[in-house]
């Protein structure tokens, strides 16, 4: 795939999302970030949102690494790091931990 060529960018990455998410959704922009690192603006949050709901079905493509993430301030991933860090701790003196943007459960409290 050609990735100099935006419009054929944009065609590959609506098709990845029908064909693996099964959502069809309208992509509005899509630049290249690194060598296999892609930033996707989607026309509106709703889309966006099922998105999000659904990447868990890319588990299911054997022998592919594939995430899709918010993209994040480099600010809330340094708390994002020092919630993951508190919760490794906490695990570790055996409390039940869940993690969530901008949060932690302990215990359920």
């Amino acid at each position: 795939m050609d990735t100099s060529d935006l419009l054929a960018l944009k065609e590959a990455m609506n098709d990845f999302v029908k064909q693996h998410l099964g959502i069809e959704a309208k992509i509005k922009t899509v630049c290249q970030l690194g060598l296999r690192t892609f930033l996707i603006e989607m026309n509106n949050t709703h889309e966006k949102d099922r998105i999000m709901q659904s990447k868990s079905k890319l588990k299911d493509i054997q022998g592919a690494n594939i995430y899709i993430n918010d993209n994040i301030t480099r600010r809330e991933r340094e708390r994002q790091t020092s919630i993951r860090k508190f919760a490794y701790k906490e695990r570790s003196n055996g409390k039940d931990v869940n993690i969530g943007m901008k949060k932690v459960v302990v215990n359920g409290t």
